[in-house]
């Protein structure tokens, strides 16, 4: 038995390893390129990407060629319809997505976990409904509602989901549910009030609606409430995560008059964006890409405009790869702040034109993208961003989110892979920062694993 002085030797040794082991893990992670100071200095990036074009495309090719790139619909369907084959399916239960509501960001996501929770009850689905945005009250999200091609290619998403999921039978509305029998209406499905055990979420419905279902001979409706990012993405497989999210692909009028700027871009400023690759893969060496977040439906929490712009700043001051870039491409709902923000930009070390879509476009095109709502052009902003060599934006945006996990799948980490040394840069007042993307704020922490690329 040990005495008082050996136990207290004992005690100091083991608080000498740990302290050990904590240091020596704290400079591995802290070498590795996603630390704060060395983000992108330590970035290297191969593949087509990251060389100039061997030969200038004339417009017309270019936007084709980002037009037929972008509107691929052959991708992997292999894991969504594993998911599907491995499901039980009952075609008297039908999910209604409920309250869809906000921008793209938001949208997106609350009608992909609807989904999920549809496959996981083996349900079919109702097409969802959107509730529109007020043009004069960006605050007022319920001023009417549309249907999903509002912001989404419905025929290409229908398409898709036949490809995907065959199991799963999707109905114009509720008039043509009811054309197969009566409809009896359960009571709403709360995704994060699934019955549970103690600190186990439940992320499957098929229990909860086989308690609700209508009886025999009648078709079971069931209520889903919105939620956007709740389900873990990487409880399915990868593939599944990195595909899952291509069942929404976005309006084709969108991408066309992304593909319009980034030709200005491509061939004004002689960036290497290749219109090859698809719009979710990053373009090195083209321009940086900021979402400044100051439109006037900002809550009184949120991030203001003057730490977001003294952050941006002092990020490209600092990095050498960020001073490289000739061009700051920015989407901002806010005219007031752009124009502080661009005069701000000419006092740095390397300063650099920023220029805006409004700026990239003319003619014809620039009235089809002015005769689009406020969550329309904004689809437009989100398409070009994902072409920026390094984006930034802050964790309270929706929309800054879906591009930091829709470009996350590209990066040496992955959907599902763990991010070295990213702990530190929450204590820098991050919530996210991977090789292609960097998220000022502190809120949001981890829900690049709650949100589908």
């Amino acid at each position: 038995m040990m005495n008082s002085s050996s136990l207290l030797l004992l005690r100091r040794r083991l608080l000498a390893i740990g302290l050990s082991i904590f240091i020596a893990c704290f400079l591995i992670g802290y070498n590795q390129p996603t630390h704060i100071q060395h983000a992108l200095e330590d970035i290297t990036r191969n593949g087509p990407e990251a060389s100039e074009p061997k030969r200038h495309r004339s417009k017309e090719e270019f936007i084709a060629t980002t037009m037929s790139s972008a509107l691929e619909d052959n991708f992997d369907y292999s894991h969504i319809r594993e998911v599907c084959d491995a499901q039980q399916w009952d075609s008297t239960v039908v999910f209604t997505c409920h309250g869809i509501i906000g921008g793209i960001g938001n949208i997106r996501q609350e009608i992909l976990h609807c989904i999920r929770y549809s496959i996981s009850a083996g349900a079919g689905l109702i097409l969802p409904v959107i509730n529109l945005r007020s043009a004069s009250n960006l605050s007022n999200l319920t001023s009417g509602t549309t249907s999903m091609d509002y912001l989404f290619d419905q025929d290409r998403f229908l398409s898709r989901m036949k490809n995907a999921c065959p199991q799963m039978p999707i109905y114009k509305d509720l008039d043509e549910l009811k054309k197969l029998g009566p409809v009896t209406e359960t009571e709403m499905i709360y995704p994060r009030k699934l019955p549970h055990c103690p600190l186990i979420p439940t992320y499957s419905a098929q229990s909860r609606v086989q308690e609700l279902k209508a009886p025999k001979g009648e078709i079971t409706l069931v209520p889903f409430e919105r939620v956007w990012q709740h389900f873990p993405i990487c409880r399915d497989s990868v593939g599944f995560a990195n595909t899952f999210g291509l069942l929404l692909p976005l309006r084709r009028d969108v991408h066309r008059l992304a593909a319009v700027i980034l030709y200005e871009l491509y061939s004004h400023y002689h960036l290497s964006i290749d219109p090859s690759v698809t719009t979710t893969n990053p373009q090195a060496h083209s321009f940086i890409g900021i979402h400044l977040r100051t439109a006037s439906d900002i809550l009184p929490y949120w991030i203001k405009y003057r730490d977001q712009a003294n952050y941006y700043l002092k990020r490209m001051d600092s990095s050498q790869f960020l001073s490289s870039l000739p061009i700051i491409y920015i989407a901002s709902g806010n005219i007031s702040s752009v124009q502080e923000f661009s005069s701000e930009v000419q006092s740095l070390s390397s300063p650099k034109p920023v220029v805006t879509k409004y700026d990239l476009i003319s003619g014809a095109d620039r009235d089809e993208l002015a005769n689009l709502t406020w969550d329309q052009q904004a689809l437009v902003d989100y398409l070009v961003l994902t072409r920026s060599a390094y984006f930034m934006g802050m964790a309270d945006s929706s929309f800054a989110w879906t591009l930091a996990v829709s470009r996350r799948k590209t990066s040496s980490a992955g959907s599902c892979g763990w991010r070295m040394g990213s702990w530190k840069s929450h204590l820098w007042g991050t919530s996210f920062r991977d090789e292609f993307s960097d998220l000022i704020g502190n809120r949001g922490y981890g829900w690049e694993s709650r949100m589908w690329p």
